[in-house]
């Protein structure tokens, strides 16, 4: 995807571009669109343990923090439950996509259900409060997904296997939780540290234009970023990744070995798009925190 020149833009589109601008703009964004959200956390304003504090604090300085599963939840064989949940989805893995490289284990929007441990996981305190402490406010489960990347050999890289932004919102939070070994065969996430947001050490290098992401031409990310600001996130199974996708980052390109991931998707309470997951009287019902409830707009 590159910038084309202002000529080319209609007046609807120019117009459509100033209003996501002053819309996005930190006065705005924060300020005004998220003060209930802000109001949320300050009235349930969470006490951080030692792992979840260091998580926080590595998401802010890099906008990319990693962890495990045994560190967020120990004694909970959190690992061995969502193997053993993902291996009864096998049969379910070639969902429809669009992305040949990419296997998903359920629907585009799938039914919430309380017996799905990446749902519980996903909405439980631990996350929740480091998701919601970045920005400090609440924030939505807008959806979760889990998929595995089959490998594809030393073919180009397509859609998000290239360096881009998201365009999904200014600042979000990404939960990604890896189910298998991933090495530098496997397809790991890759990020580039400190692109996150405009005052970080890249955060005007190649910047969104909301509501699009950015695609950079091919080579050129490796150009104008250190080497080792350029974090290749390989891992073994039960590898946790918080990340904020407004920065400069890459999915995984497998070239000879296949990795499963789950994604957790937590934007602001003002992002524009319906939760890409169907409520249930089951989820209704059931005893979630209050955070939970606001993550599902329950609340």
């Amino acid at each position: 995807m590159h910038e084309s020149t202002v000529s080319s833009f209609s007046p609807y589109q120019l117009l459509l571009r100033a209003y996501f601008s002053v819309r996005n703009s930190w006065p705005i964004w924060y300020g005004v669109l998220n003060r209930g959200a802000r109001t949320q956390f300050a009235q349930h304003t969470p006490s951080l343990n030692t792992i979840q504090t260091t998580i926080l604090q590595n998401l802010e300085r890099d906008g990319i923090a990693f962890t495990s599963l045994e560190q967020l939840f120990p004694g909970q064989q959190a690992l061995e439950t969502l193997q053993h949940y993902t291996t009864t989805l096998e049969e379910r893995g070639a969902a429809n996509t669009k992305k040949e490289f990419l296997l998903p284990y359920w629907e585009l929007s799938p039914h919430l259900d309380t017996t799905n441990p990446f749902l519980t996981y996903s909405l439980s305190p631990i996350v929740l409060d480091i998701v919601n402490s970045y920005d400090r406010m609440w924030r939505r489960l807008n959806y979760y997904s889990l998929a595995k990347t089959v490998p594809i050999g030393e073919k180009a890289p397509q859609f998000s296997q290239r360096w881009h932004r998201d365009n999904e919102e200014k600042r979000m939070v990404k939960f990604f939780i890896y189910l298998n070994d991933v090495d530098s065969e496997a397809g790991p996430f890759t990020y580039v540290k400190g692109s996150q947001f405009k005052g970080a050490k890249y955060g005007t290098l190649f910047p969104q234009k909301l509501p699009l992401g950015v695609y950079p031409p091919s080579g050129a990310v490796e150009k104008a970023v250190q080497a080792e600001d350029i974090i290749k996130a390989t891992g073994t199974a039960g590898t946790v990744i918080f990340c904020d996708t407004a920065g400069l980052h890459r999915g995984g390109h497998a070239i000879s070995k296949h990795r499963i991931m789950f994604t957790a998707f937590y934007p602001s309470s003002w992002w524009t798009e319906s939760p890409r997951y169907v409520m249930t009287e089951e989820v209704q019902k059931s005893p979630l925190s209050e955070e939970a409830r606001y993550a599902l707009f329950l609340k």
